[in-house]
């Protein structure tokens, strides 16, 4: 049987992308922050940072996982991405010192999964056209 198509792989794919996504978005974090230490960005753009960083951690997570994935790559893609989101959940909850469970949660998830999912469609037409 195909690794991609195992479910040992699936998980394997979609946990490696998680964890490298999540890195880079802390690692966006961690630089926005120093943007905003430097005051070269008003407190005002917080939001929209915000939102752009968790939607690049998890076309990064989805990127990841679709590369080895059978033709399932836009479940891959989406559970990656919401894999991602719910790991950075509980990485920066962690960081501060709360679990708060609200809309926004659901919102970010939902994102995130739809991110992936893109990124299987568009890593399935790119494959096709080669």
């Amino acid at each position: 049987m195909d690794k991609s198509r195992s479910k040992g792989g699936f998980l394997i794919n979609c946990s490696k992308g998680a964890l490298i996504g999540t890195a880079a978005g802390t690692a966006l974090v961690a630089l926005f922050a120093f943007i905003l230490l430097k005051q070269w960005l008003g407190p005002e753009s917080v939001t929209y940072i915000n939102l752009g960083v968790k939607a690049v951690s998890g076309a990064v997570a989805a990127l990841i996982a679709v590369r080895s994935a059978g033709e399932r790559r836009p479940v891959v893609g989406a559970a990656a991405g919401l894999l991602c989101m719910l790991l950075s959940f509980v990485v920066f909850s962690l960081i501060s010192g709360e679990f708060a469970f609200d809309t926004a949660l659901l919102t970010d998830l939902v994102i995130c999964t739809a991110i992936g999912a893109v990124v299987g469609m568009l890593e399935n037409l790119k494959r096709q056209k080669a």
